[in-house]
């Protein structure tokens, strides 16, 4: 509870400041357990389950250590990541890797959530460790966002209002099928690829990105 309200409190004193970034955690890393997400030493996102992207938090701006740790432990730490600058943006802070015992890697992305004002903006992020890159497209086999690299997000791609149906292929493979997204003019989103056919936990995570 009290890192929780301290989590609060550094919340608040960055609106006021007026120095502060926008961020938000995931978990993508399939056999990794529920996480706590720390930064600087205070817990900020708690019992995250796999699959998991959270809430925009604000933050002041600066350097951040990031750990991440099984939900309710203190050591062992899953992820350890040192001197990450966040400043004067929206970002967002993804464990990727297969997990627990196998590498999780961090991986900070910056989110441009200024929509397009007669279409929905979109991109992808390749968090799936079976796979080099991935590429988005049509049902037709028209490349729209290609060759993301794992632990890497695509460009903002500025989809027409009726492309609601996509693919994800690995060369020429279809790996998943992403049907009726309900794709929104003006909106902001990512699609996460996350899991391992190995595994059978392949799939994705649709969100819309706003504060």
């Amino acid at each position: 509870m009290k890192s929780a309200l301290f989590a609060v409190l550094i919340a608040l004193l960055a609106c006021q400041a007026g120095l502060a970034a926008n961020i938000r955690a995931s978990h993508l890393a399939p056999r990794a357990p529920t996480v706590d997400v720390y930064l600087n030493g205070v817990k900020t996102f708690a019992n995250l389950p796999f699959r998991t992207v959270t809430d925009y938090l604000r933050v002041p701006d600066g350097d951040y250590n990031i750990t991440v740790f099984a939900a309710g432990e203190t050591s062992n730490p899953i992820l350890v990541a040192k001197d990450v600058m966040l400043e004067n943006g929206n970002f967002t802070i993804t464990a990727a890797g297969f997990g627990p015992t196998k590498s999780v890697n961090p991986v900070v992305l910056r989110d441009d959530l200024q929509p397009l004002r007669d279409r929905p903006k979109l991109r992808l992020v390749n968090a799936a460790p079976d796979y080099n890159e991935l590429t988005l497209c049509t049902p037709a086999g028209t490349d729209v966002l290609p060759e993301v690299g794992f632990k890497s997000a695509s460009q903002y791609f500025g989809t027409l209002p009726l492309l609601q149906d996509f693919d994800v292929r690995f060369g020429r493979a279809s790996l998943l099928r992403l049907r009726d997204l309900h794709l929104k003019a003006g909106r902001v989103y990512t699609i996460f690829v996350v899991g391992s056919k190995t595994d059978n936990t392949l799939n994705y995570v649709l969100t819309e990105d706003k504060l």
